[in-house]
């Protein structure tokens, strides 16, 4: 790892006694193309975080580690944070994390008013039947009544904006038993059904909302998840859900929308686009770090999303790139590989020839119809121009792994692939293990500082009264396990695959008493 190219992910947190720490992971590949991280320090860092203390912190952990070659750090996109990635003189690249940033794009459009509004409706039914277990009892014998799927109502935790989407969802489909269970008289008292009651608009601005909210919720979990490279998936998903004009394009404006479904749609659009540096001028976006890991994914190369002339504008960005690429490859490397020789990596077979496995069709809805998973022939060719011969190789399937695809072409294309082992082992966020930041494990929600506090107060709509303290706890307590179970999964997850990785190496070793241990 030392004489490597590695990234590091990096995050700032508040132990649940108040005590901050700061926690430095290393991402690499390795010589067969495994993704590997590994933690470096987790420790207290009780000065305060000036972007001066937080490079000089990650400048020290860097030159204790003895990484020679540190090129990106993914990180928050606190002020403090990026101002701290350009002093530090050991970083060569910097990315915001890209779970965070579209955290924020979409967590804009839910604080509409009118969508707010919905939301707190939908999150005060859920709560009444989460909270009562004689409104439960009454919903279970409605769905059997009604022939309803008995599925249970899900709160949502603020520090998830997709947890919201799921929680409308499953409200939206036990809309009917839900409602009459509100309405019956012998379970539900008139304070309750007059709190829990949610407006025909609301309804129809939940109807609206589900098919816009679902392609950006698979798109987080996706890009939040060790599922694939994350660098290079960036941009292809957020430019289709952009530029996507046909029927089912979520963010497309439509006749039939409402006022709160077309302010969601408009101000997600622009967060998207502004967060994402699509409109900005200065920003060069054909020499990014998520556009040039394109390039060199496999899946991707074809820059498909993007006009023709920002294709070239790659292209000859990528080329010096190359020209400063040091080879070190062996002899029969400069020979060349037949691909006709290799076995191409394919897709799993069909069951039926009109069905797709559910994780195909995600991609292929995020990705739109170009990157469909078929399978692509074979392409004969020699190895003189290295650029433009991996260009005219078929693309493979958005289901399929480009490590293993780089594994099997690294001789063939050299300089290509060194350049692929450093940008594809960037992760695209810096929470992949539990989907959460430490301190939102620890309070349940996302923590105000005291001037968001006080803005919140004098630019408040209208006055509430003060919230009952029961009715606080009560909803605090519900946030705090929905945090910790869905923590658990990812933990778990994270485990699986790590134990996965570890099994592939681990040696079988027997001790007899008596016996020396080597230092």
């Amino acid at each position: 790892m030392k004489d490597q190219s590695v990234s590091l992910t990096t995050d700032l947190w508040t132990s649940s006694t108040m005590m901050p720490y700061i926690t430095v992971t290393a991402h690499y590949l390795t010589d067969t193309w495994e993704m590997q991280a590994k933690v470096l320090v987790t420790c207290l860092m009780p000065e305060c975080h000036t972007a001066a203390n937080i490079a000089q912190k990650l400048t020290d952990v860097i030159r204790e580690w003895g990484l020679t070659v540190v090129f990106c750090v993914v990180h928050d996109n606190a002020s403090s944070m990026n101002l701290a990635m350009t002093l530090c003189e050991e970083v060569e690249e910097d990315l915001g994390c890209t779970g965070h940033t579209l955290q924020l794009a979409i967590k804009k459009g839910l604080d509409l008013p009118e969508v707010a509004k919905t939301i707190d409706a939908a999150r005060r039914v859920v709560s009444h039947f989460r909270h009562s277990s004689i409104a439960t009892c009454a919903l279970k014998t409605r769905q059997d009544q009604l022939h309803v799927k008995a599925n249970k109502l899900q709160n949502d935790c603020p520090t998830r904006w997709n947890s919201t989407f799921t929680m409308l969802e499953r409200l939206n489909q036990q809309r009917i038993p839900v409602q009459a269970v509100l309405e019956d008289e012998k379970v539900t008292k008139p304070s309750a059904k007059k709190k829990c009651q949610i407006k025909p608009s609301q309804w129809e601005v939940i109807t609206q909302l589900l098919p816009v909210l679902s392609p950006l919720a698979k798109a987080t979990t996706i890009m939040c998840a060790e599922l694939h490279v994350g660098l290079s998936f960036i941009y292809p998903v957020i430019l289709n859900l952009l530029m996507n004009e046909g029927p089912d394009a979520p963010l497309r404006d439509d006749v039939n929308d409402t006022t709160a479904t077309r302010s969601f749609k408009t101000t997600v659009r622009g967060q998207l686009r502004n967060r994402f540096k699509l409109d900005t001028d200065d920003y060069d976006l054909a020499g990014s770090l998520s556009i040039i890991a394109c390039i060199l994914d496999p899946t991707f190369k074809d820059l498909h999303f993007l006009p023709e002339d920002t294709r070239l504008q790659v292209r000859r960005r990528l080329i010096p790139l190359l020209q400063g690429e040091e080879l070190d490859q062996p002899a029969d490397a400069a020979e060349g590989t037949d691909v006709d020789s290799e076995t191409e990596e394919a897709p799993p077979p069909p069951v039926a020839v009109a069905k797709k496995t559910r994780l195909e069709s995600d991609y292929d809805e995020l990705f739109g119809p170009h990157y469909a998973s078929t399978k692509a022939p074979t392409v004969n060719y020699t190895c003189d121009e290295e650029l433009e011969e991996y260009l005219q190789i078929a693309r493979i399937p958005t289901t399929s792994s480009p490590l293993k695809w780089w594994a099997r072409h690294e001789k063939q294309f050299p300089r290509l692939a060194k350049l692929a082992k450093t940008y594809l082992a960037v992760p695209a966020t810096i929470q992949e293990s539990l989907g959460f930041a430490p301190n939102e494990l620890v309070f349940g929600h996302t923590v105000r500082g005291p001037l968001k506090v006080l803005k919140d107060k004098l630019m408040a709509a209208d006055v509430t009264p003060d919230t009952n303290v029961l009715d606080f706890v009560n909803k605090l307590k519900g946030r705090l396990e929905k945090a910790c179970s869905l923590a658990r999964e990812w933990l778990k997850a994270s485990q699986t695959d790590m134990k996965r990785r570890h099994d592939k190496v681990a040696v079988k070793r027997i001790f007899k008493a008596g016996g020396g241990v080597s230092p």
